[in-house]
């Protein structure tokens, strides 16, 4: 029997609506902050604080993840979360997911992101890359992780990619790293 997981997905946009709503379909718990002001009605369960989150398996943050003044990327949310009060509340053990996209030295800005916002996995994609990015159905990504290795995930369509991010996601969680 699989393994459900306790998931939090932050803020971002519609894109995080969706990642949230295929971690629920897969069977997992997922808690959103950061979403409330989205329009379609779903099943996810919404969170009005980070009370909580030191539970979670894993958290998911959006792209990108703050904004300039240190806030949390939340446009669909009236609240003014940092993404510092968020990551003090973690415990060891716990997975913090992070993306970057990218125009030029794709593994070294995303290295240093990886390391800035203590991620144990980031996603990276190049916008510089044929099939990647927005106004596609496909995407190309290199998965970076704490421990210094490296993935590059081919072209593929988007929800193949979230299925491969999701599964080396839950792997850390299973590996205990």
């Amino acid at each position: 029997m699989k393994r459900s997981y306790d998931i939090w997905v932050l803020g971002g946009d519609l894109r995080q609506v969706k990642l949230a709503q295929l971690l629920q379909q897969e069977g997992h718990r997922v808690q959103v902050l950061g979403m409330e002001l989205r329009s379609e009605p779903d099943q996810l369960t919404d969170r009005d604080s980070w009370k909580g989150i030191e539970t979670a398996d894993c958290v998911v943050l959006p792209l990108p993840a703050e904004k300039a003044d240190g806030m949390l990327n939340a446009p669909l949310s009236q609240r003014r979360i940092t993404l510092a009060q968020i990551v003090e509340r973690m415990k060891p053990g716990q997975l913090l997911c992070g993306f970057a996209m990218e125009t030029q030295n794709l593994l070294d800005n995303a290295a240093d992101k990886l390391r800035r916002k203590n991620c144990d996995m980031l996603v990276a994609n190049s916008l510089r890359d044929a099939g990647a990015g927005f106004g596609t159905d496909t995407n190309i990504a290199t998965l970076l992780f704490a421990d210094g290795r490296q993935e590059t995930a081919p072209l593929m369509q988007k929800e193949a990619l979230a299925d491969v991010i999701l599964d080396r996601l839950l792997g850390l969680s299973q590996s205990g790293q």
